[in-house]
C-alpha cells in the first residue's frame, strides 16, 4: 500500500492492490462514524482518532467510512478482506491528515508519543547521549 502526501483540500491517494483509492472525510462521513455502533469521535482529546486506530474494528469502521465516500463499492468486507496491518502503519499519518488537518508523524516504536521521544523510558538521565556528543565536539 502506497500513499501521497498531499496539501489541505487535496485527495488523499492510497494504493491498495491494484487500485488507487481516494480517502476523504467530510463533515457528514465524521458525523457517521461518531454514532453508534462505532462511536469514533475524531476530535475527541481525549483519546480520539488514536484509540481508534489502536482498536482492530474501528480501525477498519475508519478506512471504510473514509475509502467509502468516494469510492461507493467499498465494503466493509472489502476493507477487511484487502487491508493488512502492515500496509496500515505505513499511511496512519496521511489517515490522521485526511480526517484532521493536523500532520503527525509515525513513531518509531508502536508505544512513542511522538518522534520526539528518546531516552530511558524512566526519565531523562544525568548524562545524555547529546551531552555526550557536545562534550566531544567542544560545544
Amino acid at each position: 500500500m502506497q500513499s501521497n502526501k498531499t496539501e489541505r483540500g487535496q485527495p488523499i491517494l492510497v494504493e491498495i492492490g491494484d487500485r488507487l483509492l481516494e480517502v476523504r472525510y467530510s463533515l457528514k462521513t465524521l458525523k457517521a462514524l461518531d454514532k453508534p455502533p462505532n462511536n469514533i469521535r475524531v476530535f475527541d482529546i481525549n483519546g480520539g482518532i488514536i484509540a481508534a486506530l489502536q482498536d482492530p474494528a474501528k480501525l477498519s469502521a475508519f478506512l471504510y467510512f473514509g475509502l467509502h465516500e468516494k469510492q461507493p463499492d467499498i465494503t466493509p468486507e472489502w476493507v477487511d478482506e484487502n487491508v493488512e496491518a502492515s500496509m496500515v502503519f505505513d499511511i496512519l499519518p496521511q489517515l490522521v491528515y485526511a480526517a484532521t488537518g493536523r500532520r503527525t508523524d509515525t513513531p518509531d516504536r508502536p508505544n512513542a508519543t511522538g518522534p520526539s521521544q528518546t531516552g530511558s523510558l524512566s526519565g531523562p538521565s544525568e548524562g545524555t547521549t547529546s551531552d555526550l556528543a557536545n562534550a566531544t565536539s567542544g560545544a
